[in-house]
């Protein structure tokens, strides 16, 4: 039986950089085969396998594609919620808008029974008996349990219990790390700890301070416990990001925490700040948010806007919008609230009004050059083509011209004749953006708004350099770091319940600005509350 070895990651004192060394360590013993890597997300999982290990892909992951791919990839219930709708009439699921990780209030975006649907699965994941589940959640799972049977489907957590029986860990490795153990519910724990007692080492990673899934089934106990001897624990003692003034504040802040694992680490050589906003900073008045960090937006760092709950961030991002001040989520680019300057998928509004820009020499300077096939491509799915004078078979630029790195002219892209071309031969770079927006095709019109806002409020570099601004909930951006973390103490009123509640509750939501707190590389700025339901900090 392997014995379990505990690495405690406070926040900023690398741990995915001390888990990357380690598994190349193992690897040099039990070769790249031997190995095993799990965590609690996908990004992380994908973080790790970005560090180039000397590992197969398929020996990194998170705990449920290690059971799917073992499962041989069945089809997923939740994927086909359609179904279950049309094929029982006592509930209807609607689907959840947004992602839980980032934002546990998304629950409220969908209907009860989507409630219901997550507290079925984190009782299962808590391994709750079931006969101390509510009725309205066992008469939920009797009828989805029932249609999974006929349309032959597997849930999330029903992967999980098929992982529980399995004797091995995928491939039987000698040498297993669990990454973000913190925030794995009882069932997860229980199925890396059995499969660990099959190696001949198993380490577990995280750190109970920034356990934030509690809504998930997580809990401080199933990772603390059982105890180990202090030999197999080994707390990660420097801090490279949080400053000392910022670590003083947390280290009170997370002392109401009962159910902990006490934890010495440094501050990086470093004073910083932490300073309570003046009298009007909510996430309600971002004029005076703005006004307060203009200052360190003119000293070129980067601020970090948090809030608990993502509705709390709209009127930030409204006056960001309205002001042409770009802003992001580098932590979950898929968000396109967070991120409206990239695109998921395909190309965003900014990279096709810099495309349709990338001739203009007193514009883009170094940068400048003829437009190429892959250039006008791009731009050319935003502007109509009817009476604009461009050549009707411009959608097809690819097809025509390859490769995609070929130089156009103007008459490659205009009709012969076409006044509509004469500002590209004659004018200047303001004539030229002015045919662009005014032959913006109407479904682009919305999209490019803000990319033309910034460049005419702050210039062509506000849209090729990395934006300063980071704005999110405080579980959208675990893992990541700013110079300037402003802090909102809002809750929801689930968030508040919890936070008049004592014990576990509570101390979820100390946690959860505890990690909010500790982003912070210098200043730490805690915003005014804007209601009664607030955080005392």
């Amino acid at each position: 039986m392997a014995r379990e070895f505990r690495v405690f990651g406070p926040p900023g004192t690398g741990k995915t950089t001390y888990l990357s060394k380690q598994i190349v360590n193992a690897v040099r013993k039990e070769g790249s085969e031997g190995i095993f890597v799990c965590s609690f997300t996908k990004a992380s999982a994908v973080e790790l396998a970005g560090r180039n290990l000397p590992i197969p892909p398929r020996n990194i992951g998170t705990l449920h594609s290690h059971c799917y791919r073992e499962m041989s990839r069945p089809e997923i219930a939740e994927t086909q919620i359609e179904d279950f709708n049309r094929t029982q009439k006592r509930f209807k699921l609607g689907g959840v808008k947004g992602s839980l990780l980032d934002d546990p209030e998304a629950i409220n975006s969908g209907t009860d029974d989507d409630a219901l649907l997550m507290e079925y699965q984190r009782l299962r994941g808590q391994m709750v008996p079931r006969d101390l589940w509510k009725v309205s959640v066992r008469s939920f799972a009797d009828e989805w349990e029932k249609w999974k049977r006929g349309a032959d489907l597997v849930d999330f957590t029903d992967m999980l219990e098929f992982g529980l029986e399995m004797e091995h860990a995928p491939g039987k490795p000698k040498i297993g790390f669990v990454d973000e153990a913190q925030d794995l519910n009882p069932l997860m724990l229980m199925i890396v700890r059995r499969w660990g007692e099959k190696m001949d080492t198993f380490v577990t990673a995280g750190d109970d301070d920034q356990m934030i899934y509690r809504f998930l089934g997580a809990r401080p106990e199933a990772f603390l416990k059982p105890d180990l001897p202090p030999e197999q624990k080994l707390v990660l003692s420097q801090s490279y990001r949080v400053p000392r003034a910022v670590l003083a504040w947390a280290n009170r802040w997370i002392s109401q925490v009962k159910v902990r694992e006490p934890k010495d680490y440094k501050a990086r050589d470093y004073e910083g700040e932490v300073r309570v906003a003046r009298s009007g900073l909510t996430w309600k008045n971002p004029e005076v948010w703005f006004k307060d960090a203009e200052r360190y937006l003119g000293a070129g760092k980067s601020v970090m806007v948090l809030a608990s709950c993502s509705y709390m961030l709209r009127n930030i991002i409204a006056f960001l919008r309205h002001e042409g001040i770009p802003f992001h989520n580098p932590f979950k680019p898929a968000n396109g609230g967070w991120n409206p300057l990239t695109a998921s998928h395909g190309t965003s509004s900014r990279d096709k009004l810099l495309a349709f820009l990338r001739p203009e020499t007193e514009l883009m300077g170094d940068q400048a050059r003829p437009w190429r096939v892959i250039d006008v491509e791009a731009w050319s799915k935003a502007v109509k083509v009817q009476g604009s004078g461009l050549k009707s078979e411009v959608r097809k630029i690819a097809e025509l011209y390859k490769p995609g790195s070929r130089e156009l002219k103007i008459p490659d892209i205009f009709e012969k004749g076409a006044e509509e071309s004469l500002p590209f031969v004659f004018g200047d770079w303001e004539e030229r953006l002015e045919w662009f927006k005014g032959n913006l095709l109407k479904g682009a019109r919305q999209g490019m708004a803000f990319p033309l806002r910034i460049m005419e409020r702050k210039g062509i570099n506000a849209l090729l350099d990395e934006p300063q601004i980071i704005l999110g909930t405080i579980h959208s951006v675990k893992g990541g770091q700013a110079d300037v973390v402003y802090l909102f103490p809002d809750l929801s009123q689930a968030g508040m319940r919890e936070w008049q509640n004592l014990g576990d509750p509570r101390e979820s939501v100390v946690r959860q600005f505890y990690v909010g707190a500790t982003r912070a590389k210098e200043s730490l700025v805690l915003g005014n509350p804007a209601s009664a339901m607030t955080v005392k900090f």
